[in-house]
């Protein structure tokens, strides 16, 4: 099932359209599945219909059964294939978190640069956006007839370069009317053309004009049919480094990220999706983006620099910085605001298109942060972006604002305006789901830990970590602990039956140091956290009894 890979020459001279040429292999087109980032090479130079056919329609090829790509299903790591070239999935084992039944299958990954991962089936769907495409470009080749100025094209399969015995010459060939472009895409959609092989084209006559504006026009045809679909329905703009979700939607990766900041819901389908934006990391959909970076090319450009020049802009930008207290994601938070500096800022954060600011915890113990402890700051490094949700002016020009928590954030650097503290940040984000699940399966499938280095309920699966959160939560609540009386609840809720969520919720109301509840900011991992929390409450527990 694996895919080749094979290097191959660039393209022969086009000065002879008799014989025609030997095009581009796949490893000169561009892969854009660098994860959290679109690759640094510009977009390639526009593709000429004529000259470059077999690259265009190798574009919209399955590597694994080599015919146009049917059904397009959109893996985690960036590539795509055929529905019906999924392989063989089997029961996962020693994953409880998520509990959803299509996460507990899975399959082996038949792409060689994904290294024979395994993915959820949960993580593999149609890919929406490709299908609209592909739609487009069959609907296209369908309409499309040989007039009868059009010449016949001999059309040479030239073998995979594995065998080099066989280099340049022909594995079969055939005469079909039509230009390059319709011609080469017959091929491939009947299974005469690998994905891999090279074609050579001749011209059955001396004049290749009627070709040449017959693969024009079709192309024209297809990007008029297909531009449409080739925008992020968020931003309304061409795609930017695409990521497809679980339900098979592609947005921009800065889009999903914007939207995720303050929904779990996919923006077309509604379908929930990871939570804390684990979807920034995934892998960027390697299909579509080759597909933009040739088709799109000088638009991608435009695009790009764009991109480039607001980011610049958001570099130069600080957030303003609240140096107060411990927030956490999802949980909603109050805030006097009565001195002047902290009324300004909220002024300003109110009027930003964000009505955001961010939360950061005193470092009391003015402890030097980071790695190589070079941080060195009256506050944590990590923090939280705090949304406005409302706000009560006082006469005296105090005021009372309801905020909730929104991403985790890491400060590179601080500066001061106005009186109040201000700092360029790093986005945190969860790891992706497939890690989370290799985590507990790794930790739930090894015992062999050295004695005491890690305690037994530390192995337990994700699941029952959080029931031994949730079983705490019941057994205070009927010893009556003023944590969790139903005054306080009303304020934030029932206790989340989501692993993603509980720690969070916990932390906010269980009276532990803030030195400890601070690990919970730093942790990139659902379980890492549920393992912080279960740890404090075994600590309770012994205490109390």
């Amino acid at each position: 099932m694996n895919a080749p890979t094979t290097t191959r020459p660039g393209p022969s001279s086009d000065s002879d359209h008799d014989e025609g040429s030997v095009l581009d292999s796949p490893d000169a087109m561009d892969k854009h599945h660098v994860e959290g980032n679109i690759e640094d090479t510009p977009p390639n130079p526009p593709m000429d219909p004529y000259k470059d056919a077999r690259a265009l329609v190798r574009l919209v090829q399955c590597e694994i059964c080599h015919k146009i790509l049917y059904q397009p299903v959109a893996l985690p790591c960036g590539e795509s294939l055929c529905k019906t070239c999924l392989p063989t999935t089997y029961e996962r084992e020693n994953i409880s978190y998520p509990a959803a039944p299509e996460r507990l299958r899975g399959f082996t990954c038949p792409f060689k640069s994904c290294n024979r991962s395994e993915h959820a089936v949960a993580d593999c769907g149609i890919d929406v956006t490709l299908s609209r495409v592909l739609e487009g470009i069959a609907e296209t080749m369908r309409e499309y007839q040989p007039t009868p100025e059009i010449p016949d094209l001999l059309l040479e399969v030239l073998p995979l370069l594995e065998s080099d015995t066989l280099e340049g010459v022909p594995m079969h060939s055939k005469v079909l009317k039509g230009g390059r472009l319709t011609t080469t895409y017959q091929l491939a959609d009947t299974g005469e053309l690998k994905y891999n092989a090279d074609l050579r084209y001749t011209v059955m006559s001396s004049d290749t004009q009627p070709l040449e504006r017959h693969d024009r026009e079709i192309l024209e045809t297809v990007m008029t049919r297909v531009r449409p679909e080739l925008e992020c329905q968020v931003c309304y703009s061409l795609l930017l480094d695409p990521v497809t979700t679980g339900c098979g939607h592609t947005f921009c990766r800065g889009c999903l990220e914007r939207v995720l900041d303050h929904s779990t819901l996919c923006p077309l389908c509604r379908r929930n999706l990871p939570p804390f934006s684990a979807l920034a990391r995934q892998m960027s959909n390697s299909k579509m983006a080759t597909l933009l970076n040739n088709l799109c090319s000088e638009v991608l450009q435009q695009r790009l620099a764009v991109e480039e020049a607001n980011n610049e802009e958001e570099e130069d930008t600080s957030i303003p910085l609240f140096v107060c207290a411990l927030s956490f994601p999802t949980m909603p938070m109050f805030i006097h605001i009565f001195e002047p500096r902290y009324r300004l800022m909220i002024r300003r954060a109110l009027e930003s298109p964000s009505r955001s600011f961010g939360m950061v915890n005193h470092n009391r113990n003015r402890v030097s942060q980071g790695p190589d402890g070079s941080f060195q700051a009256p506050f944590m490094q990590y923090g939280l972006m705090l949304y406005i949700i409302g706000i009560q002016m006082l006469d005296d020009g105090r005021s009372l604002i309801e905020t909730i928590g929104t991403t985790r954030f890491k400060v590179n650097s601080w500066g001061n305006r106005d009186g109040y503290t201000t700092a360029k940040v790093e986005r945190i984000d969860d790891i992706p789901t497939a890690d989370e699940e290799s985590m507990e399966s790794m930790e739930r499938m090894f015992h062999t830990f050295p004695e005491g280095s890690i305690p037994e309920w530390a192995r337990l699966p994700t699941q029952d970590l959080l029931r031994i959160g949730l079983d705490f939560v019941s057994t205070m609540r009927r010893s009556s602990a003023g944590w969790f009386h139903d005054r306080i609840l009303r304020t934030y809720g029932d206790p989340p039956t989501d692993p993603a969520y509980f720690p969070y919720w916990l932390a906010t109301l269980l009276p532990v140091s803030d030195d400890e509840k601070y690990h919970l900011l730093v942790a990139t991992s659902v379980r890492e956290r549920l393992k912080i929390v279960v740890g404090w409450i075994k600590t309770i527990e012994q205490r109390h009894w």
